[in-house]
């Protein structure tokens, strides 16, 4: 409490234990015998009077302060749930972001599907690493600046993970493609055997395909596609146990702080002092 509103409840303090405590002992003195004032009622009707003033005093001060509370527990309510909703919208957005971007998840996706389909896998891959591109602009439609605020160095932390499991997911599409380029190599393989069985059994230009893309394919190997695919998984197990499984702590750490200022922030509307 401010120093200057300190004193003003000290003094207004004083004055009431003034009037409860001193009105008896005036109405008291002015009666005494010998000296007293001369009235046309008692001292037993005044002090019947000023206790009947106390009284109704009393109970208007009562009044005024349950309307006064009642009045300040609806804002706190209020407030309560319109942050407690706008943060636990917040909360539910992030919260889906790291699930889109989380390395574990498209690592298990890829596993339990086993993409012997190259141009399924990168098209699985292409969808992840754009979802990590885009991570936490949709951020930006539901956080105004001043709340952004208590928010920016857990959604800093978000962007720099997803920058890299974007860089990695670049690589593990590229071998893909690699892949995909070995198995229309052993299909240009095939039309080129039959071509050489049957000449002019296939139209030159895509004879001229196939011989483009046995050429494109030259050096490329199936083993070191496979070695390659291990090792961009370890990246991913890397990044994820290093970077990605604390940024979840920090999100817990983050939305719980966030929580209790809001409560104590409602706690404080019902203070004397605030408007």
């Amino acid at each position: 409490m401010p120093k200057k509103q300190a004193w003003w409840v000290t003094i207004l303090i004083v004055i009431v234990v003034g009037f409860i405590i001193g009105g008896p002992i005036a109405i008291n003195e002015a009666y005494k015998a010998g000296n007293g004032c001369i009235t046309v009622w008692g001292a037993e009707d005044v002090l019947s009077y000023y206790g009947a003033i106390l009284g109704a005093t009393a109970t208007i001060v009562a009044l005024a302060f349950t309307i006064w509370f009642t009045k300040k527990q609806i804002q706190r309510d209020a407030y309560l749930k319109n942050e407690i909703d706008k943060w636990r919208q917040i909360d539910s957005t992030i919260g889906s972001i790291l699930n889109e971007i989380n390395p574990m998840i498209m690592l298990r996706r890829e596993m339990d599907i086993e993409f012997t389909d190259s141009s399924h896998a990168m098209n699985q891959f292409s969808k992840y690493s754009m979802s990590c591109r885009i991570a936490t602009d949709q951020l930006m439609t539901r956080v105004n600046t001043v709340d952004f605020k208590r928010i920016a160095e857990l959604v800093k932390q978000i962007q720099e993970v997803a920058d890299k499991l974007f860089q990695i997911s670049k690589k593990k599409i590229n071998q893909y493609n690699k892949q995909l380029q070995l198995q229309q190599r052993e299909n240009a393989l095939k039309f080129l055997t039959i071509e050489q069985k049957c000449p002019g059994s296939l139209p030159a230009s895509e004879v001229a395909m196939h011989q483009e893309t046995i050429r494109m394919t030259d050096g490329i190997c199936l083993e070191e596609i496979t070695d390659s695919i291990n090792k961009i998984n370890k990246e991913f197990w890397n990044i994820y146990d290093t970077e990605f499984r604390p940024l979840l702590q920090l999100k817990g750490t983050t939305f719980e702080s966030i929580y209790m200022q809001i409560q104590a922030n409602a706690d404080a509307i019902l203070s004397f002092w605030r408007k």
